[in-house]
């Protein structure tokens, strides 16, 4: 200033006195003190105020001029202006691209006088905000992390944070894990450097994730089986995308996996992607199981039809079970099983199945069946006699067949029809016949020959009671030998047949004199010869304790109602309990009944339904007496 003054001073010698005239005095401008805006942000507008010593000349601009942040006016930057010549306010604007600084000053120049005063006298806080900007992970999926950075250049820079759900912080970038939907909204920032200040927002969105799905697969599963995946969801338009052991990735929503390693066992992940991009996800583990060893299979085949079928089954692989089916319906859990009497239809294919944890492998094996011949007829002309010829037949409905015969003595023969001449006694017995088709054997049938010995039959006679009186029936036993098993007889009185008695024992009423005698039939298979005749018996009267009219049979014949009486004083000496009984002709006892005698006296009404024909009645007493009477019964 002082050097502006003493360059006015130079001019105004040289000055024509007119001009000189017209300045009247010092004419200066300076900053309105005390100065107050020391805090400042870069493009801020501000007003300063300035003051001038006298009027300056028209067409005088005034001039804002600010100094570089160490107050130095070198480069400095001029930030308003007015065309005045007086006191007043010039609006400013710090410019934009003002670093930020503390030792800022302004001044304000004159044109007209050209005058310049002095700084504003203080320093001025200059602060220089970078552009201000937010970004986001919005839209993000619900339980998603939302990460909201400040993005600003400038240093020293404080942050502040407001948002929804009472959302605040200071933090310049931030994270929120596990957003909720009340975390969607507007958010708004900001910065703050010394006295100036930017702010921005942003509208986060937090998206609806779709449903969990529900997963699923056939797990578990055996080497090389086909794996199935599966995966639903209720939310609709989603995709699906798994992953798994091995690197295993697929976009299917039910996916399958063939031929499966075990190395496949493992946990599989699905993930389900909505049409807003968010996602869903679950898992299923799953469990490849290890097969048994492939088994070994074997059998007796190949087997005739009616023998029994043996099948084997083994494995290197512990803890098996086994398994078996084939033909005709055939099935079996044991590992050795067998069919007996196995028929055509068992020929075939046999699976031998093992089993290991619900894993199994199979091995099949062929078995013949050839056809066993059928059962031969057996045949023969038994029963023989000693020295005649056995003759044995056999038949098979099965062509083409070898006939084997096996029997007693150690008989054996190959022809269909044998025989076997002059049969003795050891050739009796059991006679075998099977066959053979190639290498099967029929069934065994077998018959009983019988070679009978030649005998000769006799007989002779005996009696029941040994003595008899005349007119009194009698029982005559035949006792045959060698005469069968049903000897037939004739007996015969006085070398004639008695017509009808062909009976053994035979009651026959005898006169004195008579003699009795049998001719037997023999049927023994071989008699030699086939009759024989007994020894004659002659008949004799003995001595009775009754008297032939001591009791009565009244009326005889009659017709089955008869009184049998014992009258006293007629020489019996019976007496206590009596016995009556009334046989047939074959000695069999048709009435039977025991009485009281009183005193030698006995009388009984009797009432006999049996056939006509002619009976034997018999009266004992309790000491042994026993006397007989013929009956006849005629109606």
């Amino acid at each position: 200033m002082h050097m502006f003054r003493t360059l006015i001073n130079v001019l105004l010698l040289f000055l024509p006195i007119s001009i000189f005239a017209q300045i009247a005095a010092d004419t200066a401008v300076s900053i309105n003190q005390p100065y107050a805006d020391t805090n400042l942000c870069a493009s801020n507008t501000l007003s300063i105020s300035y003051s001038v010593s006298n009027t300056y000349s028209s067409g005088n601009i005034f001039t804002i001029q600010l100094s570089d942040a160490s107050g130095s006016f070198a480069s400095a930057a001029n930030i308003g202006s007015l065309t005045a010549t007086t006191a007043s306010n010039i609006s400013c604007t710090i410019p934009a691209n003002t670093p930020t600084g503390a030792g800022y000053r302004i001044r304000v120049i004159a044109s007209n006088p050209a005058d310049t005063s002095a700084n504003n006298g203080v320093n001025i806080l200059i602060s220089n905000l970078s552009a201000l900007s937010i970004s986001s992970t919005s839209p993000v999926c619900y339980s998603d992390s939302l990460v909201l950075d400040a993005v600003d250049t400038s240093t020293g820079v404080s942050f502040s944070w407001s948002g929804p759900n009472s959302f605040a912080t200071t933090v310049q970038n931030i994270t929120i894990p596990l957003v909720t939907f009340s975390d969607s909204g507007v958010y708004h920032l900001t910065a703050t450097l010394n006295a100036c200040s930017r702010t921005d927002s942003i509208n986060v969105i937090v998206k609806q994730l779709p449903a969990m799905p529900t997963v699923g697969s056939n797990s578990p599963i055996c080497l090389h089986d086909s794996l199935h995946l599966i995966a639903n969801d209720t939310t609709t338009g989603v995709s699906y995308g798994w992953t798994g052991p091995n690197f295993y990735m697929s976009s299917m929503q039910n996916p399958g996996i063939s031929n499966t390693p075990l190395s496949d066992s493992g946990w599989y992940y699905v993930t389900v992607t909505g049409g807003n991009g968010c996602h869903a996800g679950d898992s299923v583990f799953v469990t490849v199981k290890p097969l048994p060893a492939l088994p070994t299979a074997n059998s007796n085949s190949p087997v005739c039809s009616g023998d029994s079928l043996l099948l084997s089954a083994n494995d290197t692989t512990s803890g098996v079970f086994y398994s078996w089916d084939g033909p005709n319906g055939f099935s079996a859990v044991s590992q050795n099983p067998s069919i007996a009497n196995v028929s055509l239809a068992a020929a075939g294919f046999y699976n031998a199945t093992v089993f290991l944890n619900g894993c199994s492998v199979s091995v099949s094996l062929q078995v013949s069946v050839n056809p066993s011949p059928d059962l031969p007829t057996i045949g023969s002309n038994s029963p023989l006699c000693v020295g005649n010829t056995l003759n044995l037949s056999s038949t098979s409905t099965t062509n083409g067949v070898t006939f084997y015969w096996e029997g007693p003595a150690g008989f054996t023969d190959s022809t269909q029809n044998p025989s076997i001449n002059n049969v003795q006694m050891s050739d009796s017995g059991v006679y075998k016949i099977y066959t053979r088709l190639g290498s099967c054997y029929s069934d065994t049938n077998g018959t009983i020959v019988t070679v009978n010995p030649i005998v000769s039959p006799s007989v002779s006679i005996s009696t029941n009671p040994p003595v008899i009186s005349f007119g009194t029936p009698i029982q005559f036993i035949a006792n045959v030998i060698n005469g069968g098993p049903f000897p037939s007889v004739q007996w015969r009185r006085n070398g004639i047949d008695i017509p009808g008695y062909t009976v053994n024992p035979c009651y026959i009423t005898l006169a004195t004199g008579d003699v009795i005698s049998v001719i037997v039939y023999s049927d023994a298979p071989c008699p030699v010869p086939d009759t024989a005749v007994s020894n004659g018996v002659t008949v004799g009267v003995g001595s009775l304790q009754l008297a032939a009219g001591s009791w009565e049979i009244y009326p005889n014949p009659g017709n089955g109602n008869f009184s049998l009486s014992l009258s006293e004083g007629k020489g019996t000496t019976m007496d206590g309990t009596a016995t009556i009984e009334i046989l047939n002709t074959l000695g069999q006892v048709v009435y039977n009944d025991h009485v009281k005698i009183d005193k030698g006296v006995l009388k009984k009404e009797i009432v006999l339904d049996v056939p006509n024909g002619i009976y034997i009645v018999r009266l004992s007493d309790a000491i042994g007496n026993s006397f007989l009477k013929q009956l006849i019964i005629s109606r």
